[in-house]
């Protein structure tokens, strides 16, 4: 009997990652693994840290040396060993693209393939009289001819002629003689002025018919045939010495009907005379000098200065301060420039600026006429205007300042000369013709949904696939159909192939790098992905495991991070981390398959997965007609039309749909630039990722006019608040106490001590950012890098702190908190029982909190930033007569509320998890509203794009109580969401549809979850209504 063969599998063995508890692991290779567990349990660690860095180190070093140095060098894991790993690839939810130049097209490859696809589907066409031009051989020329032909008997014959130009270098007799030595007997000459008829004269008579005129051109008589089947040979073999001496152009006289047709066996226009230069693939390539338009560079848009911004409220008068930049710095000087200039001419300062007339608005902007022409109309003499300042700022903008001041006011516009299509007007020549006549040019292609692009292409490939030269075509037209078909499968269909892919959200980046990873058709591959489901309705999860399981089936391993149940249940292999968060995570809690999962006690995955635990759903609040309503009418953006929509304040309200519906649209592109428009406080991310003209870039309303929309109801709303998904900085010097603000109230705190006082020590000094209290060697950092040449660079704690970043004087101002009795006679007979035992070793705690010695530790700064939150506000609070450790503690218990509470201190923020930097940008906002603590200060819109991202059931359900807490004290919380508990717990939703791209963009339903789960046309009714009644 055979011994039956072991799996395969990827054998990990005392995995130490990040918070990961030194455990062994063992994944199934060729399977759809799905690594789950609480937000900061360690899935991240080990997915990407462990798996997907150890995959990638190990491909990368299969490399020579040299090839190496051009690679991003990764760190190895700490792990004892791992065995069995494949080359791995990553698709994690980050997007770091900022140029326009990638696009949805470009990144599946899909624009690589049409613009050799393009060379051989389309067809050139006129500039001038948009006619078909193409190459005509002399087969093309006898076929085109014949059908005049009707009588089969017709004695009519046709002469083939064609045209050769006179040398300026030869006398008229030498060239005719020249021609006669060739074989050529006639000449046929032009028509006389008012006469149709060409007369034919021989050769050695035509100097006397020419005689007193000079042509650059002579016309040649090549043959005289009647056009029969039998003279077809006689015919073609004319053409073809017409053609070589006429350098590729011929012509057909018919003398009887007096007509002249022309054809050409190059790209040549007979009717217009216009030659055409032979394509190349680089012609259809926007991102290539020879296919992108010259004035935008392929951009498809050129850069101008928004006047509307530099002028924004125009109930200003001039002398208050109407041109925005002229108010502050050296640019005021330019305010006393206006107002010297308009009394000189008489032009009121004092009369708001729309209520001038419109010629004195003008010359306000635009300066004198014909300024800069010479001396006498420049500056000092002549005014400049606005666009002449800014045409100043435009000579300066080598300098950082001036380049920050001008991204203020730029404004991106459509290419004028290709009207943002991106190409150079010779690539729009060539066309394809759809079943209906219409003509599409490779631009018109790239516009076109996902969707679209596909049923307009499948007709064209089953037409050309018939008279295909070379199965070269068909290899290419089958890669793009594929890559499409994958968009499609993904949920992706709504995407246009020119969408910029810096306006993709994490989600969609994500699922577009597995449509390119399909593409490549790779296989014996490694690929984590982290949550591909965010950002995708219920209705679309199930093709995104179809496309998973094909993946799979091709003889990959599939490791995917992931919280989504339908996933979950149709992974083959399933390892839940926990038990906690952070430094009470780590551990595999879990592994096995879904139904094991649900039946597990100790997982709280399976509880939730099983119902036994679950979100209850709480009392929903009414909303009445009469209560106040936030109202956006008359939206046009993208895919919305004119869309009227209300939103009842103070309640939680969703906003969902199915993916491409419209909803970041709405939200972001339409609802909060109308409060902002209106005046409404904006607070803004306090993100390292979006500053300067990236902000601009990353506008998700970019390119929209939101001038015409509506909005009603603002009054009730004191500002708003934006909380997205955009990372919170690269930086490792940042950590969540000072994210929030808690850290300048440690700092004071830390500064009121005797021993600071004494030293002179600020509160500055207790910065790790601050020269004052750095450590001198690794400048606050904790570690110093050793970089290597061909290897991954080493970083070592540094020896002069031992990581703890601080100078030596500084560690020593020490917290301790004040004696109570109660503690003064715990800590007695503590010392007292200590005294007691025999004498031991003395040895450091790893964190003062943990330590046994006294009941009181004192803390050190750095002490404070080894510490979890939770532990320091147990060491805080008990500071109960300190107003900076109270305003500290305020804001720590914020932490708290959001689930945060496990995080170090001084954990740096690059290392957080997406659901907990959302969270985190969640409390910043709150303290910073804490701190303000105005009791007069109006309610506050929370708008929150999927917040639910990378959360666990059990951290959903503490988000929501959250929420649930804001909207009790006089809030509006809005979200953007389709995670069905946080759908099913909203007081109104409001659902967009029906389907995505130009077939979505309106409201299916709206009102509480019951009543659109009774909506029979809505996607989201039809997925919620078994939740409602599961959690009845």
């Amino acid at each position: 009997m055979e011994k039956p063969t072991e799996p395969q599998v990827i054998r990990l063995h005392g995995v130490r990652q990040n918070n990961l508890k030194n455990f062994d692991l063992s994944l199934p290779l060729g399977r759809l693994t799905v690594v789950t567990g609480l937000s900061g349990s360690g899935k991240s660690s080990l997915a990407f840290d462990t798996l997907y860095a150890e995959g990638q180190r190990r491909y990368i070093e299969t490399f020579s040396p040299y090839a190496r140095q051009f690679f991003d060098r990764m760190d190895k894991p700490q792990v004892d060993s791992i065995e069995g790993i494949p080359p791995a690839i990553a698709l994690e939810q980050r997007n770091s693209v900022r140029s326009t130049r990638s696009t949805v097209g470009t990144m599946t490859e899909i624009c690589d393939h049409m613009k050799v696809a393009w060379l051989n589907l389309s067809q050139l066409h006129c500039r001038q009289c948009d006619q078909p031009v193409r190459k005509e051989s002399p087969a093309e020329v006898w076929q085109n001819i014949q059908p005049e032909q009707q009588d089969p008997k017709s004695e009519t014959e046709v002469w083939v002629i064609f045209e050769v130009p006179i040398s300026e270098k030869l006398s008229l007799e030498e060239s005719l003689s020249l021609i006669e030595k060739q074989g050529y007997q006639r000449l046929l000459l032009p028509a006389a002025p008012g006469h149709t008829d060409r007369p034919v004269v021989r050769v050695t008579e035509a100097q006397t018919a020419l005689a007193g005129t000079r042509p650059d051109r002579v016309t040649l008589v090549q043959d005289r045939i009647q056009i029969k089947p039998a003279h077809r040979a006689r015919f073609i073999e004319a053409c073809e010495h017409a053609y070589h001496f006429g350098k590729g152009r011929l012509q057909i006289w018919d003398p009887i009907n007096r007509s002249l047709r022309r054809f050409s066996n190059r790209l040549h226009c007979s009717d217009c005379d216009l030659e055409f230069r032979a394509p190349t693939p680089a012609l259809f390539s926007f991102n290539h000098p020879l296919g992108a338009c010259p004035t935008c560079r392929g951009f498809g848009r050129t850069i101008a200065i928004d006047y509307d911004r530099a002028i924004p409220d125009r109930s200003l008068t001039l002398a208050g301060g109407a041109v925005k930049p002229w108010q502050t710095g050296t640019s005021a000087e330019c305010q006393a420039d206006l107002m010297t200039f308009c009394k000189k001419k008489k032009i009121p300062v004092n009369v708001p600026f729309r209520q001038l007339p419109a010629k004195w608005q003008t010359w306000v902007i635009d300066g004198d006429p014909d300024y800069g022409k010479d001396p006498k109309h420049e500056w000092p003499k002549a005014w400049y205007g606005v666009k002449g300042y800014f045409r100043w700022l435009e000579s300066k903008s080598y300098k950082m300042h001036v380049r920050v001041l001008l991204s203020r006011y730029r404004i991106y516009l459509p290419c004028p000369e290709c009207g943002g299509r991106r190409f150079r007007p010779e690539s729009l020549w060539y066309k394809v013709t759809d079943q209906t006549g219409r003509q599409w040019t490779l631009a018109d292609f790239y516009t076109l949904p996902v969707s679209e692009a596909l049923n307009l292409l499948d007709p064209i490939c089953k037409r050309k696939g018939k008279t295909a030269r070379s199965d070269a075509l068909d290899i290419v037209l089958n890669e793009v159909r594929s890559r499409l078909n994958y968009l499609l499968e993904v949920g992706l269909g709504y995407l246009t192939l020119d969408r910029h892919t810096r306006t993709l959200s994490g989600g969609e980046t994500e699922r577009v790098n597995l449509t390119s990873c399909l593409g490549t058709r790779l296989v014996n591959t490694l690929f984590v992905l982290d949550e591909p489901s965010v950002g995708l309705h219920s209705r679309d999860t199930t093709r995104l495991i179809s496309i998973l399981e094909q993946l799979r089936d091709v003889g990959n391993t599939v490791v995917v991070v992931e919280h989504d149940p339908q996933v979950m249940r149709a992974a083959d292999h399933i390892v839940d981390l926990g038990p906690g968060h952070g430094e009470a995570g780590g551990e595999v809690v879990f592994e096995g398959n879904g139904r094991d999962l649900e039946r597990s006690t100790t997982s709280l995955t399976g509880q939730y997965l099983a119902n036994r635990k679950r979100i209850e759903t709480p009392n929903r609040r009414p909303v009445s007609g009469k209560g106040p309503w936030l109202e956006l009418s008359e939206v046009s953006i993208h895919n919305l039309r004119r869309l009227s929509v209300r939103f009842p304040l103070n309640r939680l309200i969703c906003v969902t749909g199915v993916s491409g519906s419209g909803k970041t649209s709405l939200v972001r592109g339409a609802l909060i630039p109308a409060l902002e428009n209106e005046g409404c406080d904006q607070a803004e991310n306090p993100s390292e990722e979006t500053t300067g003209t990236e902000q601009d870039e990353s506008a998700p309303g970019e390119g929209a006019d939101c001038r015409e929309t509506r909005l009603t109801g603002r009054d009730a709303i004191g500002r708003a608040i934006m909380v997205d998904q955009s990372a919170l900085g690269k930086t490792p010097r940042s950590n969540p106490v000072v994210y929030i603000g808690a850290f300048d109230s440690i700092r004071e705190l830390f500064s009121t001590t005797e021993l600071a006082l004494q030293r002179g020590l600020k509160a500055s000094a207790f910065s790790f950012n601050s020269a004052q209290g750095q450590c001198e060697v690794c400048r606050g950092a904790g570690f110093e890098k050793i970089e290597m040449q061909f290897l991954s660079d080493v970083f070592v704690r540094c020896p002069a702190c031992n990581g703890r970043r601080y100078r030596s004087h500084v560690l020593e101002i020490k917290l301790r908190p004040p004696q109570t009795t109660e503690s003064a006679a715990t800590n007695a007979d503590a010392d007292k029982a200590s005294r007691a035992r025999p004498a031991q070793s003395k040895r450091v705690p790893a964190n003062p909190m943990h330590s046994t010695q006294s009941v009181d530790p004192e803390w050190s700064i750095a002490d404070l930033l080894e510490a979890t939150v939770d532990e320091t506000v147990r060491f805080l609070e008990r500071f109960p007569d300190s107003n900076h450790a109270k305003r500290a503690v305020q804001s720590l218990t914020l932490l708290q509320d959001v689930g945060l509470g496990y995080l170090r201190s001084g954990q740096p923020i690059n290392t957080l998890s997406g659901g907990e930097s959302q969270r985190l940008k969640l409390v910043s906002h709150l303290a910073e509203a804490a701190r303000k603590n105005s009791p007069t200060a109006a309610p506050t819109l929370f708008v929150f794009d999927e917040p639910t991202t990378g959360l666990h059931f059990h951290d959903v359900a503490v988000l929501l109580n959250v929420f649930q807490r804001l909207v009790d004290s006089g809030h509006t919380v809005l979200v953007v969401e389709h995670n069905l508990d946080v759908i099913r717990c909203a007081d109104w939703l409001i659902d967009l549809g029906p389907e995505a791209g130009e077939q979505g963009g309106h409201i299916v339903a709206e009102g509480p979850p019951e009543t659109v789960a009774r909506c029979e046309t809505s996607h989201t009714g039809r997925a919620l209504a078994p939740e409602l009644v599961r959690h009845a």
